[in-house]
């Protein structure tokens, strides 16, 4: 089985660190996001079904409800009940039971038809009428459609940005290795051509790499002097001998 390459290792390497890193920041984002949404769907309830109070009154013997009390601002449906809990008027979400009792100005959270809803309920008094009950309800899976909506993105945009990693990785660790491969082929010249007075002269002798070459050099130095030495050496002796 063929090793990969350093240039390769620093690519996978990198391309992995990157990945954990954007993958846990999506994670975080995701759980803020959605709690955050949460909590802005459980303050509009509210907010909606405490302005529903000015909406209510009472005339000739009739409660009267302002003509966009059945708007639903996002996504909240508003009722209006009797201090008895029978339905008076407005509009309640499909698969959401009337039957769920009331819990005054607390929230709810209540599962029905495999639905989750977010409930808040106010007790308040009409003049010249009595008691009512104003309950404000929302689906819990349509405040968070938005979440869904950027899960789905971040699983196209995750691959994307896996890919630029692994490319981002592999151009860093080829500048990074470029003085690596002058090296290399300093070297194979020098046994190609047989020639010491070859160096590899490194343009930064203040990183790792810049001091490798340099001390490769110094050894190359010291070994062209022995070299030239031993043929001095070798000439004298020949010149003696004749």
């Amino acid at each position: 089985m063929k090793k990969l390459s350093l240039k390769m290792k620093l690519t996978l390497l990198y391309t992995i660190l990157m990945t954990a890193l954007v993958a846990g920041i999506f994670v975080l984002l995701f759980s803020l996001g959605s709690r955050q949404i949460q909590s802005s769907a459980q303050s509009s309830l509210r907010r909606q079904v405490y302005a529903a109070v000015s909406e209510v009154d009472y005339d000739d013997g009739l409660l009267e409800f302002d003509s966009d009390f059945n708007d639903m601002e996002n996504g909240v449906y508003l009722s209006v009940y009797e201090s008895d809990g029978m339905f008076v008027f407005g509009r309640t979400p499909a698969g959401f039971e009337n039957t769920i009792a009331f819990q005054e100005d607390s929230l709810q959270t209540v599962h029905a038809g495999g639905t989750a809803f977010y409930v808040f309920d106010i007790r308040t008094s009409v003049e010249d009428y009595g008691s009512i009950y104003i309950r404000g309800v929302v689906s819990a899976a349509e405040a968070e459609q938005n979440m869904i909506v950027i899960r789905r993105m971040a699983l196209i945009i995750m691959p994307l940005l896996v890919l630029l990693a692994a490319g981002l990785g592999y151009f860093m660790s080829k500048r990074a290795l470029v003085p690596v491969d002058h090296m290399t082929d300093v070297v194979r010249q020098i046994r190609r051509d047989n020639d010491l007075s070859k160096r590899i002269r490194p343009d930064n002798e203040n990183d790792e790499i810049g001091r490798l070459a340099k001390t490769f050099d110094e050894m190359l130095d010291s070994i062209e002097e022995s070299f030239r030495r031993e043929q001095q050496f070798t000439s004298d002796v020949s010149h003696e001998l004749r």
